[in-house]
């Protein structure tokens, strides 16, 4: 192994290392004769992977292939379809919808993430989607689910055919902010969609849909490199809130390089992330 390689796998190991300590088609490569021997890092998190963004070499894994809860990292997903229907020309990014009592009230509501969203004021598509990936705001995700689909139940299929598309068969998704159900109010939950369920998804899908909007949407960097975001300045409730990716420049987990991309708490998930960082021309990916 040479000395940059070591180099390389020092730095993801000791990014991995951190993401996973304070939290809060591409298909992967499978390892090789050059993938080297990580037998003695064990991360502390259920589950994991540490991949190359330019090959999907995998650096490191636990248990990658097992369904688990991801929370708001279904923001990502719900980000990435955001951003396709933007670049196929079927939305604007100045197109606004009104905010529905659905969204309103999990804007509202104080043990979800979020910015506040006045009942009935329109919201553009690109405030909507900021609010999204700094804020972690579940409201938000629900407007772009109801103005992409037109209803949150018909995004989900859209969610779902786009995991399929990728060739992800482990995904579960009831919804598009990453909720557990019981934490949506039952009359805008989705029909025959247990109480207590969730979305569930493994590591490896995870840094699938990461490199599949990175290398399609390099631009989503810019939003979720962000450490703060003022949304709503010009209404009522206009508010600034902190991106919750702790690792960012001049954040408590300040790392060297990271620039993205997400957080996701419940408690049936837990604390879970999917970061990104960079060290000179070389990029790598963290679940």
């Amino acid at each position: 192994m040479n000395n940059k390689f070591k180099k390389i796998v020092a730095t993801t190991m000791a990014f991995f290392s951190l993401s996973t300590t304070f939290l809060s088609t591409p298909v992967l490569a499978q390892e090789s004769a050059d993938t080297p021997e990580l037998v003695e890092f064990n991360a502390a998190s259920k589950a994991a992977i540490s991949v190359d963004f330019e090959t999907g070499k995998i650096f490191y894994a636990k248990d990658a292939d097992t369904p688990h809860g991801i929370a708001s990292i279904t923001k990502l997903l719900t980000a990435y379809i955001t951003l396709d229907q933007v670049k196929q020309g079927n939305f604007k990014w100045d197109d606004t919808i009104a905010a529905s009592q659905y969204a309103h009230q999990l804007s509202i509501d104080p043990r979800l993430s979020g910015v506040p969203l006045e009942l009935g004021r329109e919201y553009n598509i690109r405030e909507l989607y900021e609010a999204s990936l700094i804020a972690s705001a579940n409201g938000a995700a629900v407007l772009l689910a109801e103005k992409i689909a037109g209803s949150e139940e018909k995004f989900v299929q859209m969610m779902s055919a786009q995991m399929e598309e990728w060739g992800i068969k482990d995904s579960h998704l009831v919804n598009a902010s990453g909720l557990n159900n019981s934490l949506i109010p039952e009359a805008f939950r989705i029909p025959g969609v247990p109480e207590n369920d969730e979305n569930l998804m493994s590591a490896r899908g995870v840094a699938i849909i990461a490199r599949h909007i990175m290398k399609e949407f390099p631009e989503v960097l810019e939003t979720t490199s962000k450490p703060m975001l003022a949304f709503g300045q010009k209404t009522f409730s206009g508010v600034e809130v902190r991106n919750w990716n702790a690792m960012l420049p001049d954040m408590p987990a300040e790392y060297p390089g990271v620039d993205g991309l997400k957080t996701g708490t419940t408690t049936f998930a837990g604390q879970c992330f999917v970061g990104t960082a960079k060290k000179e021309d070389w990029r790598i990916i963290t679940v």
